[in-house]
């Protein structure tokens, strides 16, 4: 067959990407929110997938496909490791240097692991520490742990719900983004988000807001 003019796309699915240097509200971090957020390989070994390698597995994989010059990636569900706060950050964080770096554009559908239902969830997750133990970062104010060196309560660990979790990744494909141009200069973008929904109908975009969003 003769090669495709079409463009070439990748999809990476199941990524459940946990963040290395997220800030999960760790006391290791300190005040500039820089530390290596390490999960406990007994959590890893009673489960079906991993944790720590996940950062770099996933970091791997993009720059292999910026190498084989594709532009078009689509993240398949459970793009992240449990749709935390400061996960999902990491992820945006992530997706924005590659697009800004390689000029990719990414698409993404999300899975049980990255939004859950309207409201959310709270989240616990056990951090290793330098002496060898664990923390645990929650966002709920009900965890208890008697071998945790201490538990610390941060908003940063919760899974959002529709729609907050979809506007943490707001340049993937989950809203409409009309684009506005002066000739051929691109000004900027502008996101349509209907408030109190998910989607917006371009037929009535009058009851739309609108998010201003910087050139790219």
């Amino acid at each position: 067959m003769p090669p495709s003019n079409s463009p070439r796309i990748a999809v990476v699915a199941d990524a459940h990407f946990h963040d290395l240097r997220g800030d999960y509200g760790l006391p290791e971090c300190g005040e500039n929110g820089s530390c290596m957020a390490a999960r406990m390989l007994a959590d890893t070994a009673r489960s079906t997938r991993v944790f720590n390698e996940s950062d770099g597995a996933l970091r791997f994989t993009l720059d292999d496909i910026a190498a084989r010059g594709i532009r078009h990636v689509v993240l398949l569900g459970d793009y992240s490791d449990d749709g935390q706060v400061a996960t999902v950050a990491g992820v945006r964080q992530l997706l924005d240097d590659y697009a800004s770096r390689f000029g990719m554009r990414f698409y993404a559908t999300v899975g049980n692991h990255d939004i859950f239902g309207e409201h959310g969830r709270h989240r616990s997750k056990r951090f290793l520490t330098a002496t060898g133990g664990y923390r645990v970062a929650t966002s709920d104010s009900n965890v208890t742990d008697t071998h945790a060196q201490t538990i610390n309560l941060t908003p940063s660990m919760y899974c959002g719900g529709y729609p907050e979790g979809l506007r943490a990744l707001p340049n993937v494909g989950f809203f409409a983004v009309l684009m506005i141009y002066i000739g051929k200069r691109l000004l900027g973008k502008m996101m349509i988000l209907r408030q109190g929904a998910t989607r917006c109908d371009p037929r009535t975009a009058g009851s739309c807001a609108t998010l201003w969003m910087p050139p790219i």
